[in-house]
């Protein structure tokens, strides 16, 4: 039911297609949510805001989720403000991150009913941002940023069906050791990819093969200050280093076209 007021509600801001261009028109919709949602709370106008609102529309629930966004290590903090500010669309760009360009963008599969199974629990929830952060870091390494009009028009759908089962806490402790199996981020094809638990990735195969690249979601239950700017893969590494002010991983080092 509430899928479906959503859906209708949203249908007026189709017919502002025909004088606005798309990422327009859904920055307009974003904030018209958000004052739905928190009529007394201004619109956000930071260089989160974006996916401040995203990841509110998301869960379908209050303005708690947003504090927990908010309180989140830099890291992935930066890391979801960053790619969800990604627009899919030519040289068009949200008016609270006019820099933020360079594509393929992300369409995490699934990444709402990940959120909303996990919303009841501040803990849980926390952690499916963190898991979400993880996988749009790793999908970062496996699709570079490139700039001009055709790498910011594509979109990379990234398939997270298998962490939506049940609670994140149960889904990610089901590989405490890489004996039991792990999570990886397995690249299909140039626009797909998903997120894959397998009882059968020895090291050797990670290192060898450019389509499938390890998830390290141990980091995602632990509770850490907003101050933290760990990176779960070079915690020696400055949050500067990791990811630059336009999103590029320095991690990426490009896949042949498929």
């Amino acid at each position: 039911h509430a899928v479906l007021t959503s859906f209708l509600w949203s249908i007026p801001f189709l017919g502002k297609l025909e004088t606005m261009n798309k990422s327009a028109v859904v920055e307009q919709y974003l904030k018209a949510r958000w004052r739905v949602l928190a009529p007394e709370t201004p619109v956000l106008q930071d260089a989160s805001a974006i996916a401040s609102m995203r990841i509110a529309i998301m869960s379908q629930s209050d303005l708690s989720v947003v504090d927990l966004f908010r309180s989140l290590p830099a890291m992935d903090r930066q890391t979801l403000s960053v790619e969800m500010a990604r627009t899919g669309c030519p040289n068009q760009r949200y008016s609270t991150t006019p820099s933020i360009g360079g594509g393929p963008a992300f369409l995490i599969y699934y990444g709402p009913a990940l959120l909303q199974k996990n919303v009841d629990s501040p803990r849980c929830f926390r952690a499916a941002l963190r898991t979400l952060a993880e996988v749009m870091r790793v999908a970062r390494v496996m699709w570079p940023l490139s700039k001009g009009p055709e790498a910011e028009g594509s979109v990379v759908t990234i398939l997270v069906a298998e962490l939506k089962t049940q609670t994140i806490d149960i889904v990610l402790g089901i590989a405490r050791s890489e004996e039991e199996g792990r999570w990886v981020l397995v690249r299909h094809n140039d626009r797909e990819g998903a997120v894959e638990f397998r009882k059968d990735v020895p090291d050797v195969q990670l290192d060898v093969d450019p389509r499938m690249e390890a998830l390290n979601f141990l980091h995602c239950i632990h509770i850490h200050s907003a101050d933290e700017s760990e990176d779960p893969h070079a915690t020696t590494q400055s949050l500067e280093d990791n990811y630059a002010s336009d999103g590029s991983s320095p991690r990426g080092e490009g896949f042949p076209e498929t």
